[in-house]
């Protein structure tokens, strides 16, 4: 039966039927109840079983027991407390901070980087204000330096764009309730409710109420949990210690690389500005002068000139 129960869970999630409501107070909330019910008395015998499972060990398991989660527990404390990991990566952090203090390569990269960097920005920052002074001034030039020939007016053309018109869905009537939808509830009322782990939860619980099971397990949880707490601050303080020397020295070999980079990206940058305006500028005459020749020659109106008192001559 649970297993029949659990396929028709997993085909109503195939179906996706998101919009399904199974609380509608009628016959689709009945049958989630009913799923629900099925699942809350198979998690009830699933406990049973386990607290009984758990009441039938043994002294002898519970010292099994008692070893195996002790020495477990004593490690994972041991690996991740004070005396572990956190301690090796602090201790090797700085021994890497100053062997990455002394990379040979990070200030000679650094500069490298930042010279060539600042070089390549210095040249586009002024390589951008000559084109823009570049621009204007070659706009000018290309506007009176056209022959002005007689232009027609343009012909504009344009139209008027009708929206699609739209009409909304016509509401379809709700359906009634149908068998598929009345399965698909049943198994939401199951999935919900139905619990997993109900089982290992009767387990403890039997392990708790077993008088026998509990004498062996306190009679070898401590000491195991000890060799369990040495062992993982062992491996912890190593573990830590190798990644810890990483960060050190990567840090370091950074600070080194970015103080190096800063101080040659300023002569780099000044470098790059000063060979940048020119070539910026021929650029920008050459692109203003065209859009000044081309708007001139199409509008065939160019300005009044001015005269020699600053007015401007009027036709």
């Amino acid at each position: 039966m649970r297993i029949l129960c659990a396929l028709a869970a997993a085909a109503a999630l195939l179906t996706g039927c998101d919009d399904l409501n199974c609380f509608d107070q009628g016959p689709l909330e009945a049958s989630y109840r009913d799923g629900e019910t099925v699942a809350t008395n198979e998690n009830i015998a699933e406990w049973n079983l386990g607290h009984e499972a758990g009441l039938r060990l043994t002294r002898l398991d519970g010292e099994r027991d008692g070893e195996y989660e002790g020495y477990n527990a004593g490690y994972s404390d041991g690996y991740a407390g004070p005396f572990g990991w956190d301690a090796g990566y602090r201790d090797a952090y700085a021994y890497g901070s100053i062997d990455g203090s002394n990379d040979p390569f990070a200030c000679a990269d650094g500069t490298n980087d930042g010279y060539f960097a600042g070089e390549a920005d210095g040249y586009d920052d002024a390589y951008d204000a000559g084109w823009s002074d570049g621009e204007g001034a070659g706009y000018e030039a290309g506007w009176w330096g056209a022959s002005c020939v007689a232009a027609g007016e343009p012909n504009l053309k344009g139209g008027v764009v009708t929206p699609r018109e739209t009409t909304p869905d016509d509401e379809e009537p709700r359906e009634e309730a149908d068998p598929e939808d009345l399965q698909a509830c049943y198994s939401r009322g199951y999935s919900d409710t139905i619990d997993a782990f109900a089982y290992d939860a009767g387990l403890a619980q039997g392990k708790l109420d077993n008088p026998d099971y509990q004498a062996g397990y306190r009679a070898t949880y401590g000491l195991a949990y000890e060799r369990g707490t040495a062992d993982g601050q062992t491996d912890g303080y190593n573990d830590g210690a190798l990644v810890g020397y990483d960060d050190g020295y990567i840090d370091a070999s950074a600070g080194l690389y970015e103080g190096c980079w800063s101080i040659a990206y300023v002569d780099g940058y000044e470098a790059g500005f000063a060979s940048g305006y020119e070539p910026g500028y021929d650029d920008g005459y050459s692109a203003g002068y065209s859009s000044g020749y081309s708007a001139a020659e199409a509008t065939c109106t160019p300005p009044e000139e001015p005269t020699d008192d600053g007015g401007w001559d009027e036709e």
